[in-house]
């Protein structure tokens, strides 16, 4: 579906998809018989908003840059508006593009601090894209580009939309109970993962690197939300953990980790800590503490992570009682149970919506995986209120 000239204006700085088709159509003229990595460069109005060196050779003056890329769809607009940005982390940043179809793209930026790029960082990433055209997810390309003495490598995938934590943060006054929605829809993705649900995929996969930036949001017609999970790097496909097996060093990142509250101080030991317990309780687990500080994160753990964000605040906590109280805190990991799962957390926070005379107590609902499903079933599609999903929104979060 085509963009909008509102999104195109906020995140490209064009007008229109008219001019969009224009400027793409001289792009191509200039960038076609050049490698993949080269990039015609925006011009800069003040702040510098580009890394990129400016190419004394381009002839084309552009209000967003474009890139040239291995494969299909061959040309990339890169956003250069407020939200350009998708997420940052210690390696690597992702940003936002287009192509001429209006399609958007979201393209994870390495920089090796050295001028080679490192084989085992190559492997790491087409692993990672086998795991996304395994699951279904968006398939993706990478390449990588040298110029002046500085190496980039690149990885494409399609667009699923903008990181929950910056929509938590832009739209601190959600209500309970699209936050409700929001918690459920997530915890659903999850369970796909889990049990080979995601549409083609019959492999069951653990995450492990669950955080609120590898969570996305799209909203699509009639404000109706997606929940995505992205960067599957850590991902494995979920199996009984032997006595034999080894267990990575590196398992995500470390506040999201199944380690008790109290033994964050130690910061040496929490990823042996953390393999320690996915020997003793599973993968699955490792997973659901992740959920579970998503969706809950305690004021004892701000003192490690003050930047922190989750789906509910205090003021939504006190609103549950205190059997899902007790069901989301993460304050001892180990009362999180073998026999827990995502599904059962969507339906634990599914039965609060209901009346008093239609709940169920958590021991029932928890032995009985139909009831649970019926509950699920029976929730309208999240969606937002007419005023979060205005163009304003909109424009940040979807191109639908």
């Amino acid at each position: 579906m085509p963009v909008s000239d509102a999104f195109l204006q906020k995140n490209f700085n064009v007008d229109s998809i008219e001019i969009l088709n224009k400027l793409f159509h001289q792009a191509e003229q200039e960038l076609g018989p050049k490698p993949a990595g080269s990039k015609i460069t925006r011009v800069k109005t003040g702040t510098d908003f580009s890394d990129e060196e400016d190419d004394a050779h381009q002839s084309l003056v552009t209000p967003s840059s474009f890139l040239k890329i291995d494969g299909l769809p061959g040309i990339l607009m890169l956003a250069s508006g407020e939200h350009k940005i998708l997420g940052t982390g210690t390696s690597a940043r992702v940003k936002l593009a287009i192509d001429k179809h209006g399609t958007l793209y979201a393209i994870k930026i390495f920089l090796p601090p050295k001028s080679i790029i490192q084989k085992q960082q190559i492997q790491n990433i087409q692993e990672e894209h086998r795991k996304l055209h395994e699951l279904q997810i968006a398939p993706g390309a990478s390449f990588f580009s040298q110029k002046k003495f500085r190496v980039k490598l690149y990885s494409v995938q399609h667009y699923l939309g903008h990181p929950i934590d910056s929509f938590l943060q832009d739209n601190p006054h959600l209500n309970f109970k699209t936050r409700m929605h929001l918690a459920i829809a997530l915890c659903i993705k999850l369970h796909q993962l889990h049990t080979g649900g995601l549409p083609q995929a019959h492999t069951p996969y653990v995450h492990f690197d669950l955080k609120p930036q590898n969570i996305t949001i799209q909203l699509g017609k009639e404000h109706f939300i997606s929940i995505h999970l992205v960067d599957f790097g850590s991902a494995r496909p979920l199996v009984i953990l032997g006595e034999d097996d080894v267990i990575p060093e590196q398992m995500g990142s470390l506040i999201y980790l199944p380690v008790d509250a109290i033994q964050m101080v130690d910061k040496g030991m929490i990823q042996e800590r953390a393999r320690a317990f996915q020997r003793a309780q599973g993968m699955c687990p490792c997973d659901l503490i992740g959920l579970k500080r998503i969706l809950n994160f305690h004021r004892e753990l701000l003192v490690y992570y003050p930047q922190a964000c989750s789906i509910f605040r205090e003021a939504d906590i006190v609103l549950l009682s205190p059997a899902i109280q007790a069901l989301l805190s993460t304050l001892e990991v180990n009362t999180t149970a073998a026999d827990e799962s995502a599904l059962f957390i969507a339906a634990a926070l599914a039965n609060e919506l209901c009346s008093v005379t239609e709940k169920h107590d958590l021991t029932t609902l928890k032995a009985n995986p139909q009831l649970q499903q019926s509950l699920l079933d029976a929730l309208a599609p999240p969606a937002l209120s007419e005023e979060l999903a205005s163009e304003h929104y909109l424009g940040q979060f979807t191109h639908a």
